[in-house]
């Protein structure tokens, strides 16, 4: 997309140039609108990756967490401790599944916008929705990717 208007940008400087105005204005407004909309996905392309990176690394910490609280806990003498490592190993390798699920169809909804591939469309509104519920900066990307994966020109975009 990025090549179209760089494309169309270059027609309308040829068509000022050789005095061709209303085809140098057209070029130009077909340009900008491309150009917009390509960086827009591009913002969106870098979100998403972003929170799945993000996602991976609290996974990552939490399984570490929770076997050191676990380790902790079967190394003390009482058996009070060896009764709590099953359970809170159990609670963190949910948490960490949790934080999985939620990171890898993000980075998936990245690579697909990033190769404007026509699933990522249906993707990024699922994974949007359930980014709503990260309040505040996870409902302001997904206020962002709702209202640019329901504009016209995201659909024609994404649909080809």
């Amino acid at each position: 997309m990025l090549k179209w208007a760089i494309i169309f940008l270059v027609i309308s400087l040829i068509a000022g140039a050789l005095g061709m105005t209303p085809v140098a204005r057209g070029a130009a407004t077909i340009s900008k609108i491309l150009f917009g909309i390509a960086i827009i996905l591009f913002i969106l392309f870098v979100l998403f990756i972003i929170l799945g990176v993000i996602g991976i690394v609290f996974m990552v910490c939490i399984a570490l967490l929770g076997l050191s609280a676990v380790t902790a806990l079967v190394s003390l003498d009482d058996g009070n401790g060896r009764a709590w490592a099953p359970w809170i190993g159990i609670g963190m390798t949910f948490v960490v599944a949790v934080f999985g699920i939620i990171a890898i169809p993000s980075l998936i909804t990245g690579w697909g916008l990033s190769q404007h591939k026509s699933w990522a469309r249906i993707l990024t509104i699922i994974v949007a929705i359930f980014s709503l519920l990260h309040f505040p900066a996870g409902t302001i990307i997904g206020v962002y990717a709702l209202v640019i994966m329901f504009n016209d020109e995201t659909k024609r975009i994404l649909a080809a």
